[in-house]
C-alpha cells in the first residue's frame, strides 16, 4: 500500500474585474465547471470552484470584509488558479485594513494595486509554488469595443496598469502553465478553460489512479493521521521509546496511554511519519478508530488488514464473514505477516471501538515475531483489560507550565499575535490548559478575538469550560454569534450535516444541501467566513469536510442533534440528497452513502428496493459484499422476517433484464451486461449461506456463457467453478469435483499450466478431497 496519498479535493480559485466577466462566469458555473466535477467524480476527486464575486456587496468591499477572505481562500486553493482580464483594471480599494497588512506585509507595496491585481500577485505571481497550475485568459479587445459600457477600461492610468499586470504574467513562464491571448467571447473561453484544466487535473489524477474500496479506506486513515501531524509539540524521548518499540525483533505490544487530547493521536501519527521516512522499505498498517463511520468496528478494522496483507501477498486464504472465523484467522495471518519483512501495526483509539467489542477477546495475547504492535488507549475498561495482559505502557503526560508556555508563544506567533504575561501566566494556571488540545482550542478562539480590553474577561469565559467539549461548545456559541447574520442556524445546520454523514461531505455537498428551493446553493460569500473560521476544527479527509476530533462531534451532538427525534429528519434529509442524484444514474457516492443514511433512519421500507436495485447492488456487491449483507440484517433484525433472497433478486433481475433490452439494442453486450450481474447474484447467495438459492443463477450464467463465448473459454471455467461452490457449500462433493475438474480441463488448455487460476482448480478440488476425508 502506498504510505501517502495526494489530495482527493481540487479547489480551483477564479479570479476576474467585477462588472466585465458576468457572462464569463456563467459558462464557467453553469458549464465547464459541472462536467469537470463529472469528470473528477470518476477518479474519486472533489472539484470545488471558488468565485467569490457571487453576492459580493459595494458596501462589503469598501469595509475590507473581501480581501482577507480572497487571499484565505487562495491559500487553501493553491496551486490551481485561474485568472480573466479583460480591458478594466477592476476596483482599487480605498485602504487595506491595518490587521491583514500586518499579517502579509507585501500588501504595504501595493496600497495602490485593484483586488484583481493583489489576487493574481498573492496567488501566482508573489509564489514559486504554484508548479505550473495557473491559468490566465485575456479577452479579444475587439469584444470590449463591441459591448461598451463595463467592458471599457476605466481610464488612461487603469489602461496602464493593466497592460503591466499583462506583462509580468507573460514573462512569469514557470508559474504559469497557460497564458491565451484574444479569446474570442465567453463561450471560446468555456472551451479553453475545459481543456487546459483538464489536461492538468488528468496528469495529476489518471484514470488508472482510482482507488479501490481498499485504497480508499487506508487513504482516509492516513489523511487523518496527516491531519494530526500539523499540531505537534515534539517531545524526542517519547518517539525514542517508540523507535526502541519498532527495533525490536519480537515481544509484546507497546500500549500508549493518557486522558483524551493529551496527544496520543499527534504522537503516534508523527512516529509512524519518521517511521517510515527512515525506514522507506518497512511495511506499516495504522487503523484510527473513530475516524471514519465504520472504523470502530474491530471485525471491519481485522477484515482491512487481512485484505491488506493479501494485498503485500503474506496472506492467501478468503477473508471470512463470520466474526469468530475473523477472530481465528488474525493470528495464522498476522504470523505469516512477519516471515519475509518487518511488520508495524498501529491501531490509534482502541477505546472508542464498539460496544460488544470492548472485551477484546478479538485481539491476540501473542504477537508473533516480526511484527510489531502499538495500541493507544485513555484510561478506563479497555486499558484496564490491556494491563491486566502485563504488556509494556508508555503514559503520555500532559503539559508542562514550560511547555504550554512554548506552544502558545509558537501558535500565536503564527498569526503575529502574543499574549500579554499575566494572561499568559493566567492561561497556564488553569488545570484544563495542560491538555494539548483544550489548549489549541483555546488559544485558536483568543486569537479571532478582536477587543483587546476585552481579552482577559474573554479568556475568563472560556476557562469556566473545564472540558474539551464543554470548550468546544462556548467555540460554537461564538461561531453563532459572528456568522449567522447573512443566513440564521447555518452553524448548527452546516455541522449537523457533516454530524449525519457517513465519512464527512465535499464542499459541493454541503453547499447544494444548505440551498433553498430559490436557491440551488448556498452562496460561496456566505459559506467562505464560516468555512474559514472552522479551518483548524474541520479536517479534510477524502475531499470531505469531516470532524478534526471527537470532542468537537461530541459538542455538535449535544447541542444541535440530541435525541433520535432530531437525528432521524437528518438521516432522511441526506437519502433524499443522494438519493435524487443524477437522474436514473446510481453512483459510486449513491452506493456510500444512501443505504447507510436509511440504515441509521431506520426507513427498512425505503431501504429494501434499493437493496433490490441491480445497479444499487453491483455497486455494493463490488464494493464489499458484506456491506450489502449488513444491510440485509438490518433488515431481518428490525422485521424478525427472514425474506426469500433467491426470489426478490430472481424479480429484480428479470425486471432490470427487460429495461436493459430497451437501452440497449446490441445482444451481445446485454447478454455481457446480464452475465456480469449474474455472477455477482449467485456469489452473493452463496457467500451469505444460501447455497441452495444461488445454484439457478449459478447455472444460468453457465449456459450464458458457454452461448456467449463458447464452451472452451476461461470466463466459462469461471462458470464451472462457480457451481462447483455451490455444490461443495452444499455438501454435495461428487457434483462439486465434476464442475472442478472441468473448470481445471479448460484453464489447462487456455491458460497453461503454471497459472494462477489452475492453482486455484487445485486447491478447490484438494480442498473437496480433504472434506471428504480422502488425505
Amino acid at each position: 500500500m502506498p504510505q501517502s496519498f495526494q489530495s482527493q479535493q481540487i479547489r480551483v480559485f477564479i479570479s476576474s474585474t467585477f462588472r466585465d466577466m458576468q457572462v464569463e462566469r456563467d459558462v464557467l458555473v453553469k458549464q465547464v465547471f459541472p462536467e469537470l466535477r463529472r469528470r473528477c467524480t470518476e477518479r474519486g476527486v472533489d472539484f470545488v470552484e471558488v468565485d467569490l464575486r457571487w453576492g459580493v456587496t459595494e458596501e462589503e468591499a469598501e469595509n475590507g470584509e473581501v480581501l482577507p477572505i480572497c487571499l484565505q481562500e487562495i491559500e487553501l486553493c493553491r496551486p490551481y488558479f485561474i485568472g480573466l482580464l479583460g480591458e478594466r483594471y477592476g476596483w482599487v480599494p480605498s485602504q487595506l485594513p491595518g490587521e491583514l497588512v500586518e499579517e502579509q506585509a507585501w500588501l504595504d507595496g501595493h496600497r495602490d494595486k485593484s483586488l484583481t491585481e493583489l489576487e493574481i500577485l498573492h496567488g501566482v505571481l508573489n509564489n514559486p509554488d504554484t508548479a505550473g497550475r495557473a491559468f490566465f485568459y485575456f479577452r479579444d479587445p475587439g469584444y470590449a469595443k463591441a459591448h461598451g459600457g463595463d467592458h471599457a477600461a476605466e481610464d488612461t492610468a487603469a489602461t496602464q496598469k493593466l497592460a503591466d499586470l499583462k506583462a509580468r504574467i507573460r514573462a512569469g513562464a514557470t508559474l504559469v502553465r497557460e497564458v491565451r491571448e484574444n479569446y474570442a467571447n465567453p463561450e471560446a473561453l468555456g472551451q479553453h478553460v475545459l481543456e487546459d484544466l483538464w489536461a492538468a487535473i488528468d496528469q495529476e489524477h489518471p484514470a488508472s489512479a482510482k482507488l479501490s474500496p481498499l485504497q480508499q479506506e487506508a487513504r482516509n486513515h492516513e489523511s487523518f493521521g496527516e491531519s494530526r501531524q500539523r499540531v505537534y509539540v515534539g517531545r524526542e524521548a517519547d518517539l525514542q521509546h517508540l523507535d526502541d518499540h519498532a527495533a525490536q525483533g519480537e515481544g509484546p505490544p507497546l500500549v500508549v496511554h493518557g486522558e483524551s487530547g493529551c496527544g496520543k493521536t499527534a504522537l503516534v501519527a508523527n512516529w509512524l511519519a519518521r517511521y517510515r521516512r527512515a525506514n522507506p522499505q518497512a511495511r506499516t498498517f495504522v487503523h484510527y478508530l473513530g475516524s471514519t463511520a465504520d472504523s470502530a468496528d474491530p471485525w471491519q478494522m481485522i477484515r482491512r488488514l487481512l485484505q491488506t496483507l493479501k494485498e503485500w501477498g503474506t496472506w492467501e486464504e478468503d477473508i471470512p464473514a463470520e466474526r469468530e472465523q475473523l477472530e481465528e484467522k488474525l493470528p495464522l495471518a498476522l504470523a505469516s505477516a512477519g516471515h519475509s519483512e518487518p511488520v508495524v501495526i498501529v491501531i490509534d483509539g482502541l477505546n472508542q471501538v464498539l460496544a460488544d467489542g470492548r472485551d477484546l477477546r478479538w485481539l491476540p495475547w501473542h504477537t508473533p515475531a516480526g511484527v510489531r504492535l502499538v495500541l493507544s488507549v485513555i484510561p478506563g475498561e479497555c486499558l484496564d483489560l490491556l494491563q491486566q495482559r502485563e504488556w509494556p505502557m508508555q503514559e503520555v503526560p500532559l503539559l508542562s507550565a514550560d511547555l504550554q508556555r512554548e506552544v502558545a508563544a509558537q501558535y500565536l506567533g503564527r498569526f503575529r499575535k502574543k499574549l500579554p504575561e499575566d494572561l499568559l501566566d493566567e492561561l497556564v494556571a488553569a488545570p484544563p490548559t495542560a491538555n494539548p488540545l483544550y489548549l489549541k482550542v483555546l488559544l485558536d478562539e483568543l486569537r479571532v478575538f478582536g477587543e483587546h480590553e476585552q481579552l482577559a474577561q474573554k479568556l475568563r469565559w472560556y476557562l469556566e469550560a473545564t472540558k474539551p467539549d464543554a470548550l468546544y461548545d462556548r467555540m460554537l456559541t461564538r461561531l453563532e454569534e459572528d456568522y449567522e447574520g447573512k443566513r440564521t442556524g447555518l452553524v448548527g445546520e452546516a455541522l449537523s450535516l457533516i454530524w449525519a454523514s457517513r465519512n464527512g461531505l465535499s464542499e459541493n455537498e454541503l453547499l447544494e444541501l444548505l440551498g433553498g428551493e430559490d436557491q440551488p446553493a448556498l452562496p460561496w460569500t456566505t459559506w467562505a467566513p464560516l468555512h474559514l473560521a472552522l479551518q483548524e476544527s474541520l479536517a479534510l479527509r477524502g475531499g470531505r469536510l469531516t470532524f478534526f476530533h471527537d470532542y468537537l462531534r461530541q459538542a455538535v451532538e449535544k447541542r444541535y442533534v440530541p435525541a433520535p427525534a432530531t437525528r432521524q429528519p437528518l438521516h432522511l434529509r441526506l437519502a433524499k440528497y443522494f438519493g435524487e442524484g443524477d437522474g436514473d444514474e446510481v453512483t459510486e457516492r449513491m452506493a456510500e452513502e444512501l443505504p447507510w443514511q436509511l440504515t441509521e433512519a431506520k426507513a427498512w421500507d425505503e431501504l429494501q428496493p434499493w437493496l433490490l436495485n441491480i445497479d444499487m447492488f453491483r455497486l455494493l456487491y463490488d464494493r464489499d459484499w458484506l456491506e450489502l449483507w449488513g444491510y440485509w440484517r438490518g433488515i431481518i433484525d428490525a422485521t424478525d422476517e427472514m425474506p426469500d433472497l433467491g426470489l426478490e433478486y430472481r424479480q429484480a433481475l428479470d425486471a432490470w433484464r427487460e429495461d436493459l433490452g430497451s437501452s440497449m439494442t446490441d445482444e451481445s453486450a446485454r447478454d455481457e451486461a446480464y452475465l456480469y450481474v449474474l455472477y455477482r447474484v449467485q456469489g452473493f447467495l452463496k457467500d451469505v449461506g444460501d447455497a441452495r438459492a444461488a445454484e439457478p443463477f449459478a447455472k444460468e450464467s453457465l449456459d450464458l456463457a458457454i452461448k456467449q463465448l463458447g464452451p472452451e473459454h476461461p470466463d466459462v471455467a469461471t462458470s464451472y467453478n462457480n457451481i462447483g461452490l455451490v455444490h461443495d457449500k452444499k455438501g454435495e462433493y461428487d457434483k462439486a469435483l465434476e464442475h472442478y475438474q472441468k473448470a481445471l480441463a479448460i484453464r489447462l488448455k487456455q491458460l497453461g499450466p503454471e497459472h494462477p487460476s489452475v492453482a486455484t482448480s487445485y486447491n478447490n478440488i484438494g480442498a473437496v478431497y480433504d472434506e471428504k476425508g480422502e488425505y
